[in-house]
């Protein structure tokens, strides 16, 4: 479970990854947003209100966070390929 904080503005996401990995090598992957699975839906309320306590950050709806930013490049993302949360947050989703 991963916890991002935006230094451009008061917000912050939470997202969960899994890798399976083999002979030192990734061979599947999987990332949630927002519902999570209901596995981790625990530890996301808790880190929300952790967020929101100490940092003062609220949440993005996921249509917001994956708006097209079609003018900026971000990172490694090509020109028009940067969504939101890259800009507020990062490139690599991990």
């Amino acid at each position: 479970m991963v916890l991002l904080a935006s230094i451009l503005a008061p917000v912050h996401h939470i997202y969960a990854s899994w890798q399976q990995v083999e002979n030192h090598r990734v061979i599947k992957q999987q990332l949630w947003h927002p519902p999570l699975p209901p596995e981790y839906q625990t530890l996301e309320t808790r880190l929300n209100s952790l967020a929101q306590s100490v940092l003062g950050t609220s949440t993005l709806p996921n249509e917001v966070l994956f708006t097209p930013v079609s003018d900026v490049q971000v990172g490694n993302l090509d020109l028009g390929h940067a969504q939101l949360i890259h800009c507020l947050f990062t490139d690599r989703l991990w």
